[in-house]
C-alpha cells in the first residue's frame, strides 16, 4: 500500500535533502539555520504540512535569503506545482515572481502590486482589537510599540492611528510607533519613557517581542503589570507564555 504522509524534510550543509516518506512537523523539518526558525514562521510550516496531508500531497521546503539567485529558478524539482513563499520579501522578489514557472502564493508576505494570490493576517482588524480590549480596560492614552520595517508592520501602524481615534482615546508624543530593534534594546529606551508623567497607561506592540520588552521595561521602571501598565502582544509566540505575567495576544 502506497504511504500517503508527509515526506521528511531536513536542511543541511548543502542547502536541503528530502528524507524517506515519514509524519513530519516544522519543527522537525527546519534547523536552526533556517531564517524561518522562529516559532510563528513554524506554525504556519506546521499548517502547511497538515493541509497537503489531508491532500495526499507533499513538500520540498528549500531556505533562501536572495530571490536574485537564479538556482531557485534552476533549482525547482521535477514534478512541483506550485510554491509558497514564507518569510520575508527582497527587493528581488519580483523579478522572481515574475520568472517563476509555476503558480505562486505569498505566505504573510504583503505584496503591494498585488499581482499574485496572498494570504496574510488581518492586520487592521487585529490591531483593532487590541486597541479595543486597552479601551474595554479603561485606558484613553495608549502607545504603540512597532516592529520590522515591512508592509505588515505598516499597516499595523495605521490601523493603530484608526483605531485609537475611532475609539476616541489620544496618544502621548513619541508613541505613536516607537521604534523596535530587539528585546533588550528596545527595553533599555523603554525605561526612562516609562518612568515619565505624560507614558501611555496601555501599550499595543506589533508582535510578541515587543511586548516582552515592554514587561522588561516596567520592570525596570518600577511598574506593576497590569496594575499600572497594561500590555498587548501580537502573532500569538510561544516567547509570550514564558513570562509570569504574560501580555495579552491577539492572534
Amino acid at each position: 500500500k502506497e504511504d500517503t504522509s508527509m515526506e521528511g524534510i531536513a536542511v543541511g550543509s548543502d542547502g536541503l535533502s528530502v528524507g524517506p516518506l515519514a509524519p513530519a512537523s516544522a519543527a522537525a523539518a527546519i534547523d536552526q539555520r533556517f531564517p524561518l526558525s522562529n516559532d510563528f514562521y513554524r506554525r504556519i510550516v506546521d499548517g502547511i504540512l497538515a493541509e497537503l496531508q489531508v491532500h495526499d500531497g507533499k513538500a520540498v521546503l528549500q531556505p533562501s535569503h536572495d530571490f536574485a539567485d537564479p538556482a531557485l529558478i534552476r533549482g525547482l524539482a521535477e514534478g512541483v506545482e506550485g510554491i509558497l513563499v514564507v518569510g520575508e520579501d527582497g527587493p528581488a522578489m519580483g523579478r522572481f515572481l515574475s520568472q517563476c514557472p509555476v503558480p505562486v502564493v505569498l505566505v504573510d508576505i504583503i505584496d503591494t502590486s498585488a499581482t499574485h494570490e496572498q494570504v496574510t493576517s488581518d492586520n487592521f482588524g487585529g490591531i483593532g482589537q487590541a486597541v479595543a480590549h486597552l479601551a474595554d480596560l479603561g485606558h484613553r492614552s495608549l502607545g504603540l510599540i512597532a516592529g520590522p520595517d515591512v508592509p505588515a508592520t505598516r499597516e499595523r501602524v495605521e490601523a493603530f492611528r484608526y483605531h485609537v481615534q475611532r475609539l476616541g482615546a489620544s496618544i502621548p508624543d513619541g508613541w505613536e510607533a516607537f521604534p523596535y530593534r530587539h528585546i533588550a534594546g528596545t527595553a533599555e529606551a523603554l525605561t526612562p519613557r516609562l518612568r515619565m508623567a505624560d507614558r501611555p497607561t496601555g501599550i499595543c506592540c506589533c508582535n510578541d517581542a515587543g511586548a516582552l520588552a515592554v514587561l522588561r521595561a516596567a520592570d525596570a521602571a518600577g511598574l506593576r503589570i497590569p496594575q499600572d501598565l497594561s500590555v498587548v502582544g501580537y502573532d500569538d509566540t510561544d516567547s509570550a507564555a514564558l513570562v509570569h505575567v504574560g501580555p495579552g495576544t491577539v492572534m
